[in-house]
């Protein structure tokens, strides 16, 4: 199929709203074989917003699938990534970041799925 699909993630994203986007998510593997999540936008996230992050690039990993931040993302997704611990700080370059996701994801850093 190799179809790419971009989920732009806006507002506020919390532990209240990420049930609707892990439907959005689920909703484009459906017809996707990479996604890329667009948080330039994302005003406020909290930790279950990087836990559902790194459970859907498991989930998309078992399904033969890719799922990734855009290019740029928001400072409040960069902070939430610091204090998650999977970034060391919150300069670092986007490539920085998504190498940061993958090597949390293989150490099995997250046991939840999308």
């Amino acid at each position: 199929m190799n179809v790419l699909k971009v989920v732009t993630v806006e507002g506020s994203v919390g532990i209240g709203s990420c049930q609707i986007l892990k439907n959005r998510i689920l909703s484009v593997f459906g017809e996707a074989d990479h996604v890329i999540l667009n948080c330039e936008c994302a005003a406020d996230v909290d930790l279950s917003f990087v836990q559902l992050v790194l459970s859907a690039k498991q989930s998309a990993a078992k399904l033969g699938k890719k799922i990734q931040l855009a290019e740029n993302v928001s400072l409040s997704v960069r902070k939430a990534l610091t204090l998650s611990g999977i970034i060391p700080y919150e300069k670092m370059s986007s490539k920085e970041i998504e190498l940061s996701f993958d090597q949390f994801v293989l150490a099995g850093g997250v046991k939840y799925y999308v």
